[in-house]
């Protein structure tokens, strides 16, 4: 099933219980058929869904991502379901959940609590990254522990670069974190280590426009200016040019 081309469900209070195994998307989308009722889930990507109290649904039509408030699910985490996933996968779901643990690091609203649940997870997603995407279970833990902290103060300026790079030119969610992390890593002077990430998306003419899309995209998704340091549309812009 693609949940990125579906309606938003209504809650069917029929079901006593709803299991999301997977995703993000299908963790989300088990939520709002949840509704009130209870929901299990069991992840088997770095997205942190079953941490967070929304789901998040992209209407490509409007070129909008969607927030659906929901209740926290129960989290199960099953090593057997984590056997045969591509590593492919995981680097997309690491590079989200590293944008999480970052976007929360530096946010305005972080507290004591998530500014130590983003640093535990960026630890073991950084130490996951230097040995090759290897080790899934902790890629998974560590994007379950950034998906807390995000519950604590929402994203910012990482995903506000994402999401028109994922709603225009059709990137996948992580490959386009992926590739906010660098300029927003930098502008926000962080002081967290940050290897190479090895990404790109040079199937794109990086070109005048290209720029200017990402920038304005990116202003009109209010929580970037929930960031420690605020930018402009005109710095961005410049900023991307740098980095991208």
């Amino acid at each position: 099933m693609d949940v990125n081309t579906i309606n938003v469900p209504e809650p069917q209070l029929e079901y006593e219980i709803v299991i999301g195994i997977g995703g993000g998307k299908v963790i989300d989308y088990a939520k709002i058929l949840a509704g009130d009722n209870a929901a299990i889930a069991i992840p088997t990507t770095a997205a942190g869904a079953a941490l967070t109290s929304h789901a998040v649904f992209w209407d490509m039509i409007r070129k909008k991502k969607m927030d659906v408030p929901t209740k926290k699910p129960k989290l199960i985490m099953r090593t057997d379901f984590l056997q045969d996933i591509p590593k492919t996968v995981i680097k997309k779901t690491c590079y989200d959940a590293l944008g999480h643990a970052l976007d929360s690091y530096w946010s305005k609203k972080r507290n004591t609590k998530s500014k130590y649940l983003s640093i535990k997870a960026h630890k073991l997603l950084i130490a996951s990254i230097k040995k090759n995407f290897q080790n899934t279970y902790d890629i998974i833990n560590a994007g379950n522990i950034a998906g807390e902290a995000i519950e604590i103060t929402g994203t910012n300026m990482t995903h506000a670069i994402s999401y028109p790079l994922t709603a225009t030119y059709n990137i996948e969610h992580g490959i386009a974190v992926g590739c906010a992390i660098q300029p927003s890593y930098q502008w926000q002077k962080c002081d967290l280590e940050l290897p190479s990430l090895n990404i790109s998306i040079n199937q794109i003419d990086k070109n005048e426009k290209f720029f200017k899309t990402i920038a304005m995209g990116a202003m009109s998704y209010s929580k970037i200016h929930d960031a420690i340091s605020d930018i402009t549309e005109s710095e961005l812009i410049k900023l991307l040019k740098n980095t991208m």
